[in-house]
């Protein structure tokens, strides 16, 4: 008898290795995020202290966050 791989997969319940995988996952995404609202939160004091104008600023930070998403 021949069982098709995804009507296996999709009768599966949802174990353990599952649930770990999907929360690494979740923080990651999280970590990953944190580096851009930093620096969204840290540019304008930066700005003030530096005394750039904000358009020098986003020319500065502007292209490395872009390829980053």
């Amino acid at each position: 008898m021949v069982v098709a791989a995804e009507a296996v997969l999709e009768n599966q319940r949802l174990g353990a290795l599952q649930l770990r995988v999907a929360v690494l996952c979740a923080l990651v995404q999280m970590c990953d995020g944190y580096d851009l609202n930093s620096v969204a939160w840290a540019v304008p004091s930066l700005i003030r202290e530096w005394r750039v104008t904000p358009s020098t600023a986003v020319v500065r930070d502007g292209p490395p966050a872009g390829g980053e998403m």
